[in-house]
């Protein structure tokens, strides 16, 4: 909503259809909200990111919560914040891409393909400069 709060309901397949999840997400106004596979995430305007959900891809909770949680590692001037699947990447200023997660497809740009979670944010390799997406008005 225009005051920046956040709110959320759906389905969830971590709980039977018809209950009550309480969610407290963030307290503050956001600017963007991002939704993965098991987790949302919050820009806030302090370029932080806070989630909340099931997601050990992105150093999180094995388990489902409803508290946020702040993402770590998180590089300091970054513009741009989105989530894929099990996966989150952020553009910085100069335009330089940075994922973490799980990159059984390559997903994370480090030019290879491997199994297991990798919850450090990390640049994405080739030299590319990476343009985002325009703030929501």
């Amino acid at each position: 909503e225009r005051t920046g709060q956040v709110f959320c309901w759906g389905v969830s397949p971590s709980f039977p259809t018809g209950t009550a999840i309480g969610i407290a997400g963030p307290t503050e106004p956001v600017v963007d909200v991002e939704v993965g596979k098991s987790a949302a995430c919050a820009f806030l305007p302090d370029s932080r990111v806070q989630c909340w959900g099931n997601a050990p891809e992105l150093g999180g909770p094995d388990a489902w919560t409803g508290q946020p949680w702040t993402l770590g590692g998180v590089p300091e001037a970054f513009s741009n914040f989105s989530m894929g699947t099990d996966h989150a990447c952020l553009v910085d200023a100069d335009g330089k891409a940075f994922c973490m997660g799980v990159n059984d497809e390559g997903q994370l740009g480090r030019g290879n393909v491997s199994d297991g979670i990798f919850p450090e944010f990390a640049e994405v390799t080739g030299g590319h400069t990476f343009l985002t997406k325009p703030p929501v008005d």
